[in-house]
């Protein structure tokens, strides 16, 4: 297995920036990142931008985001959720 270090970027719910962190861990990747501040206003729903740094297989890197995109879809919630992997083709949804 090959190690690598790859920028993630998620972008969508706030709420939902911790739980793709911790699904990539879970697939055995070190994953660095910082919690976006809370920003209140009055019945607004922010979107955040959240930078990761992923280290380890690129693959099980893959799958962690994969695995948490499907979840999010499977909720059937209106829940909006954008994640790129540093050198993917294009932003998966």
């Amino acid at each position: 297995m090959t190690h690598e270090t790859r920028r993630v970027t998620y972008s969508g719910d706030r709420a939902l920036a911790p739980i793709l962190a911790q699904m990539i861990e879970h697939e055995g990747i070190t994953v660095e990142w910082e919690q976006p501040l809370e920003q209140r206003s009055l019945g607004d729903v922010h979107d955040v931008m959240v930078k990761m740094v992923a280290a380890g297989n690129y693959d099980a890197i893959k799958a962690g985001v994969d695995k948490f995109l499907e979840r999010i879809h499977a909720t059937k919630a209106d829940l909006r959720a954008r994640v790129t992997i540093e050198d993917d083709e294009e932003p998966q949804r």
